[in-house]
């Protein structure tokens, strides 16, 4: 088995905003924001093989990948997904500081929602000969006997095709990117070198995918008389289309923060329910998504002026991923 793969997905946002003072203690912001999503994934399955079929009467060998056959006899895969595109949004603040020490936020995020541009495309092989469910030694329960079943059924798939192989082809150009807006709340105490902030944003929308796919089927089967037929039909060579829905809803989020001079530790806790639709599970039913994860993180970070109006806010340490670095860079007006 020979497997390349690559795979990138990239978010990035941007955030422009501009702030400016009402009164004494009470301030207003408004901003534009870009989300950039870029999704790439590529991937080849290379299965090489042989099947080797033995009985008292017969000794058979065939190799997948053989280019003297005329039929299809690939177990390769391939997948090839390439969407992009950018999203544009909007923010609203407003800051109260009804005392020298303390400061109480709202903001307002817009949820973004947009068909990415790109398309996607997935080859699958199967061998439809293997009955996984076979009885190596039939129903006496002894081996070498009549009533032993073969891995393949030569009666009714040829031994020289036992390595013919089914397609399957999913083909779309529509993949719908959900990013949630939110609302949010936040107090923060400042004294002396100490400051300590406490959030709380409730999330409106999804974080998901949402793409439409047209399936092709072609290979052989067995009718209801156990005779292998060719299929798609010729008055059935339409595509079934199945639409799916992967990613989060999430619920709550909040935050708590502890600043002592330029380190600060912070935390913080997502719940979300899963959002998974079209999807099976193997006995073909529908698979049940969970509800009410809770998500986790804590960080460790600094911050300092590198002009009187340029900060810059890095962590240090961030957990789950130990190894995430995020910066900040603020100029402030």
């Amino acid at each position: 088995i020979e497997l390349y793969s690559t795979l990138n997905l990239d978010i990035n946002q941007v955030d422009i905003v501009y702030g400016k003072r009402l009164l004494n203690n009470l301030s207003f912001g408004i901003g534009i924001s870009s989300l950039t999503c870029d999704i790439n994934v590529d991937l080849i399955a290379k299965i090489n093989g042989i099947i080797r079929q033995t009985t008292p009467q017969i000794d058979i060998n065939k190799a997948f990948e053989d280019p003297t056959e005329l039929y299809r006899n690939t177990l390769n895969d391939t997948i090839k997904i390439d969407f992009h595109k950018s999203l544009f949004g909007g923010k609203f603040a407003l800051s109260y500081r009804p005392y020298k020490w303390l400061y109480l936020d709202g903001v307002y995020n817009i949820p973004r929602k947009e068909n990415l541009e790109g398309s996607l495309r997935i080859v699958k092989h199967d061998l439809y000969a293997l009955n996984i469910n076979y009885d190596k030694d039939g129903p006496d329960g002894i081996p070498d006997t009549e009533d032993d079943e073969e891995l393949f059924d030569p009666q009714n798939l040829k031994p020289s095709e036992i390595t013919f192989t089914n397609r399957t082809i999913y083909k779309s150009n529509t993949l719908e990117f959900s990013y949630p807006g939110s609302f949010g709340l936040s107090a923060a105490a400042k004294t002396g070198k100490f400051t300590f902030v406490l959030s709380y944003e409730k999330p409106l929308g999804d974080l998901s995918f949402h793409y439409v796919t047209d399936i092709f089927k072609d290979g052989i089967k067995k009718d209801s008389l156990d005779n292998w037929i060719y299929y798609p039909e010729p008055d059935d060579t339409t595509a079934s289309t199945r639409s799916y829905t992967v990613g989060l809803k999430m619920k709550h989020n909040a935050k708590i923060a502890i600043g002592y001079g330029r380190f600060a530790l912070s935390g913080q806790l997502i719940v979300a329910d899963q959002l998974s639709e079209g999807f099976k599970d193997e006995n073909n039913e529908p698979i049940k998504p969970k509800e009410n994860i809770i998500y986790g993180s804590a960080s460790l970070g600094f911050g300092f002026l590198l002009t009187r109006n340029l900060a810059l806010d890095v962590n240090l340490v961030a957990l789950p991923y130990p190894l995430a670095v995020r910066s900040t860079l603020t100029y402030m007006f």
